[in-house]
């Protein structure tokens, strides 16, 4: 429990909508609205293209469940792909492989792997999506920077 009741409540709030199912019938509400929405006039009238629509709203769907539900929790921070052949929205850049990971800003965190073979890495932490055009990078650091073993393997953080 939070020092702040305000947290404490909105904390006990949200468990209730989640455990009563008013979270869910909101979310399925808000997903059939956008759904709905693809049928109208405004949108283009063609079978393939609707299709293409629905296909789109079912990738965001995916993307938004990824970040918001199963990659969230910023006290387990754990990497996923993002943007990937699959799950897109905003501008895929084929050349590279995305991976995010929620962190606590106030956190020390260590990253190891091996590196061999890559040609270039960079670790941003970053605010915002590019994709939104509110973006900010707080740091920064690129392959060349790594103290690295002769097997490719990261040596320090």
């Amino acid at each position: 429990m939070s020092k702040d009741p305000a947290v404490d409540q909105g904390t006990e709030t949200l468990a209730s909508r989640l455990t009563s199912g008013e979270a869910w019938h909101a979310f399925c509400d808000r997903l059939r609205a956008v759904g709905d929405s693809l049928l109208g006039r405004d949108y283009p009238a063609s079978d393939s293209d609707r299709a293409e629509g629905f296909r789109h709203l079912t990738r965001l769907t995916v993307f938004a469940l990824q970040w918001y539900v199963e990659f969230a929790d910023r006290a387990f921070p754990a990497f996923y792909r993002f943007n990937d052949d699959v799950v897109k929205w905003g501008a895929p850049n084929n050349d590279n492989h995305y991976y995010r990971a929620a962190v606590d800003p106030t956190g020390t965190y260590r990253v190891s792997g091996n590196v061999s073979g890559v040609r270039q890495l960079i670790i941003s932490t970053p605010e915002g999506d590019m994709q939104l055009e509110k973006y900010r990078v707080f740091e920064e650091r690129n392959l060349s920077q790594l103290q690295l073993g002769a097997d490719g393997a990261s040596r320090s953080s």
